[in-house]
């Protein structure tokens, strides 16, 4: 196991909406940065994503 890296508050936290239209993209983000993501509705974190790879 290799751990997890820790959330980049800056760049990491993505509002639902635009994942919904470029998950692709954040799909390909996560892989490259081997980071975590969490995903926010009206500004409160519903939901954290981390790549399988990660595991």
């Amino acid at each position: 196991m290799r751990g997890i890296a820790p959330l980049d508050m800056a760049n990491d936290i993505q509002s639902l909406t635009p994942f919904r239209r470029r998950s692709g993209d954040f799909m390909k983000q996560l892989k490259k940065t081997q980071r975590p993501g969490a995903f926010t509705v009206q500004g409160k974190a519903v939901a954290i994503a981390q790549g399988a790879d990660c595991l």
